[in-house]
């Protein structure tokens, strides 16, 4: 990695992700950078589950470093989110 990158990369705790979707599927072991680049790709929904030790389980929107924040209205007029910005692009 280019020290330029580093520096522009933000400081991110190192874990040991799992994410579970909603059939129950569980991917993993992932590294919180890998886990914050399938938010940024739309791969992590709302719904969808983190743990670091698959006893213990989250909901994605709620760890803070995966920036799941925006929702999506839709032209029926209901919400589909949150997701992170970057994953919007699908939806525009």
């Amino acid at each position: 990695m280019s020290k330029i990158h580093k520096q522009l990369t933000p400081s991110i705790p190192q874990k040991q992700w799992f994410l579970r979707i909603e059939n129950g599927q569980v991917f993993g072991p992932a590294s919180t950078a890998t886990v914050i680049s399938w938010a940024r790709e739309g791969r992590i929904q709302p719904g969808h589950q983190l743990s670091d030790d698959k006893k213990a389980w989250v909901d994605a929107e709620k760890v803070p470093e995966l920036e799941m924040v925006w929702n999506v209205e839709l032209s029926d007029g209901s919400f589909f989110g949150p997701l992170n910005i970057h994953a919007l692009a699908d939806w525009v």
